[in-house]
């Protein structure tokens, strides 16, 4: 009697001290503290090109959270087992063959694999059994970040994962990837420098593949792939310039639009040249697209004083 109830006392500490690492995890490694300030957002250069990222304003933002690296299959495994019993399958809507879509209601979060050895670039493989579904990892691609989602599936997980949880301004992701504070001190070209192959995945390093997150060097702020890899999900409806953007580092969300309004991507990718992945080049999409060389990281709100 009495060991068992020491083996008891023993397993309940392990679940204390688990839980208790889980958080330590949460706050120290997934999260960076993003000190708030202002900064030049947009690009000066007088070019027909640029046009879209002009013109430069002035955003003044408060502090905020943005995790150090784009969200992994195991961090969204995790996510779509928790609310599997609320997921669907859908066999129509989908990108390939070898793939089922997920989807809450009336919303699309991924494309995972029917079954493991696919070609797909996909590292989630669907488990069917029992009127039930679960999802599983390949592996080897535990920590490759996530692809095949869409934007209402990226900013699904970042509220499910955190209380204050969001997909990223367009203006929190330029301030954070040039650095936050320090962004006027460096004026670097990429996140983090200005040679792209330090810093980042793109066509000419790449493979044609996405890379396992933070083999790359990371920016002033210890953030990494902010350059290269996946395009990155921004909360903001896309506009074709910055004329009467905020200037707050709110994201700029249009009330009367149609649901499936493009969204803002920012960061370039494993699949696009290197001008795609300077700091200031802007991209989007329709919400519900999903491709091999999107992905997202989240923020989330720091205490005001």
């Amino acid at each position: 009697m009495r060991n068992s109830n020491l083996l008891m006392i023993l397993a309940i500490c392990v679940v204390q001290w688990k839980a208790l690492l889980s958080q330590q995890t949460t706050t120290q490694e997934d999260l960076l503290f993003v000190e708030g300030g202002s900064f030049a957002m947009g690009n000066p250069d007088e070019h027909f090109s640029y046009e879209m990222q002009h013109p430069v304003h002035r955003v003044s933002l408060p502090d905020f959270y943005i995790e150090r690296y784009e969200v992994t299959n195991q961090a969204y495994v995790q996510f779509l087992n928790a609310l599997a019993s609320a997921l669907k399958v859908d066999s129509l809507d989908i990108v390939s063959s070898a793939s089922r879509g997920i989807k809450q209601e009336e919303d699309i979060y991924i494309d995972v694999l029917r079954q493991a050895d696919s070609a797909l670039k996909s590292g989630i493989v669907l488990v069917q059994s029992d009127n039930r579904i679960r999802f599983e990892l390949i592996a080897g691609k535990e920590d490759l970040p996530v692809t095949y989602t869409t934007w209402y599936g990226a900013r699904a997980y970042c509220q499910w994962k955190y209380p204050t949880g969001s997909l990223p301004s367009e203006a929190q992701w330029e301030y954070a990837a040039r650095g936050g504070k320090y962004w006027q001190d460096f004026n670097y070209k990429y996140a983090g420098s200005n040679t792209l192959d330090s810093v980042g995945w793109y066509w000419d390093n790449a493979q044609f593949k996405p890379h396992h997150i933070g083999a790359k060097l990371p920016n002033k702020l210890g953030l990494y792939d902010m350059s290269g890899n996946l395009w990155e999900w921004i909360e903001d409806h896309w506009h074709e310039n910055y004329n009467n953007a905020p200037t707050d580092g709110s994201p700029w969300v249009e009330k009367e639009v149609k649901k499936d309004f493009n969204r803002v991507l920012r960061g370039g990718a494993w699949f696009y040249s290197p001008g795609a992945a300077t700091l200031t080049n802007r991209w989007s999409d329709v919400p519900d697209a999903r491709h091999a060389y999107k992905g997202f990281r989240c923020v989330c709100e720091a205490p005001q004083n």
